[in-house]
């Protein structure tokens, strides 16, 4: 039986980039074209990333559970290690170890490629208008509903893919793209490599661990975490981060992060927070690494008896 590779979009989304940089000139536009379509879902999932990382999903596999499924009773289990055991044998795919699937809310967003760092899922635009998520751009274009090049979307999200192919070095397929984009556009002008990690944030899976593809970062702008009304109030100066004060229920109209307030129905606080160091905690339905307390932290993990004379005074 003949069996499709489950990383054919992949390979497409890399050729779409490198058929719009050999076959089209900005004299010979390609409007509409079934490559532009392909690249700017990708070009999509790049934007979203960067404009709201932390509140994207992530799901990491690594070999080690592709062995797993290999040794699975279920028969269609070990089919699938099979064929995705065959098709990291490509020299495209053999220096996978890690790879990463993106979701926002259950929809599955796409992944990392080696080929173009990211991939965008093939059915993510149907997936959108059917939970009827809009999400936009910083163009004014609908993520995964517009069609938008790289030179027609927002000076700051162009400056940072700009600055991105400046400073890492990005698989051929996208770095030419890029390009391509850098020499039609007349605003947005970047001239060479930054220190991006200091600028912008990296990617973190739900352990906390920063997400690399072939040693390139995925990046997003910092959390704005100060904005939050669930931080501290300090009655003198102080140095550091202030943390936040979280509890299950959350604050009704209180801000939390992001822009979003709590949702105590999908936000939950990990049961061993006592366990958990101040400064690697993960605020609550986003990956990021920030300091919180909870009211676990400030009460005794036991009873206290307190002495009969003091009893005047409780």
């Amino acid at each position: 039986m003949s069996v499709p590779s489950i990383f054919s979009q992949l390979y497409e989304q890399a050729d779409a980039f490198s058929n719009i940089v050999y076959n089209y000139t900005y004299e010979n536009p390609i409007q509409d074209s079934e490559e532009e379509r392909i690249t700017s879902l990708c070009l999509d999932l790049f934007e979203l990333i960067f404009m709201r990382g932390p509140e994207v999903d992530v799901i990491h596999i690594n070999q080690g559970d592709i062995h797993q499924l290999s040794l699975s009773p279920d028969p269609n289990h070990q089919l699938l290690a099979s064929i995705v055991t065959e098709d990291l044998q490509h020299p495209s795919l053999s220096n996978i170890v890690d790879w990463y699937l993106f979701s926002w809310h259950d929809v599955l967003l796409g992944g990392t490629s080696p080929m173009t760092i990211a991939y965008s899922s093939p059915n993510i635009k149907r997936e959108f208008m059917q939970n009827g998520i809009v999400l936009r751009g910083f163009g004014g274009n609908d993520l995964f509903r517009d069609v938008a090049p790289l030179h027609r979307r927002g000076n700051q999200f162009r400056k940072f893919m700009y600055e991105y192919r400046h400073s890492f070095p990005l698989p051929i397929h996208l770095r030419e793209y890029i390009d391509r984009s850098m020499q039609i556009d007349q605003v947005v002008i970047v001239h060479g490599p930054i220190d991006m990690t200091s600028k912008y944030a990296i990617l973190t899976d739900s352990n906390g661990n920063p997400i690399y593809v072939n040693d390139v970062p995925i990046l997003h702008l910092p959390p704005r975490v100060e904005e939050s009304d669930y931080m501290i109030i300090p009655h003198k100066t102080v140095t550091g981060k202030l943390p936040l004060v979280l509890s299950e229920p959350g604050l009704p109209g209180a801000r939390y992060i992001l822009g979003m307030q709590w949702n105590p129905y999908t936000f939950h606080i990990p049961h061993d927070i006592l366990g958990i160091p101040l400064e690697e905690r993960i605020l609550p339905g986003t990956n990021i690494i920030y300091p919180f307390v909870t009211i676990d932290d400030l009460l005794e993990p036991r009873i206290i008896q307190v002495p009969k004379g003091m009893a005047m005074f409780a």
